[in-house]
């Protein structure tokens, strides 16, 4: 019988002493990956889902718009992060002279323009969470079980790295860069 195995989450004191290149790699290993995986899963088994009484179809409708909605929303966060933000703070915190004050300036922008992205991605989750709601029940199919499952998961992923980057990650980036200027 083999052993099951899990990630046991970083503790909140790890977190702390963590540099902010490693706190980028373990939020991209351990959330950014997984999260496009539960969203390239949903997606293949949405549509294939037909249900045979129309309240049941228009739940489905709503969650499919609250999927599509949230899934836009994660691409467009992603893409800030991965390729300005993220790189961005790695190269300050590895070289502070590498940037001049008009970038920091600019980050320190984008940073602050975070906080009502994650509140609207959290709002975007609870109403997928309520479309979720809205289907759960007894499965009528294999593939309804594992939508379920994922959308599931999938709403835990993102809060959970939300509130990583909020507490953790974006604070001491705010501080780097104004010590910095």
């Amino acid at each position: 019988m083999s052993k099951l195995r899990y990630t046991v989450p970083i503790c909140e004191r790890e977190w702390e002493s963590r540099s902010l290149a490693e706190l980028v790699e373990l939020l991209t290993h351990r959330y950014r990956k997984p999260t496009r995986q539960r969203i390239e899963a949903i997606a293949t088994v949405l549509p294939r889902i037909l249900s045979s009484t129309r309240e049941r179809r228009d739940a489905y409708g709503r969650l499919a718009t609250a999927f599509t909605s949230l899934s836009e929303l994660i691409d467009a966060h992603e893409r800030l992060k991965h390729r300005i933000l993220w790189p961005a703070i790695v190269r300050v915190e590895r070289d502070p002279t590498s940037m001049n004050q008009s970038v920091c300036e600019a980050l320190l922008q984008q940073i602050a323009g975070l906080e009502p992205e994650h509140n609207r991605l959290r709002r975007v989750s609870v109403d997928l969470r309520h479309a979720v709601i809205e289907i759960k029940g007894s499965p009528a199919s294999m593939d309804e079980a594992v939508l379920a499952l994922n959308l599931e998961m999938l709403v835990l992923l993102l809060n959970e790295r939300l509130d990583l980057e909020d507490r953790y990650l974006w604070p001491r980036v705010l501080v780097l860069l104004r010590r910095e200027w």
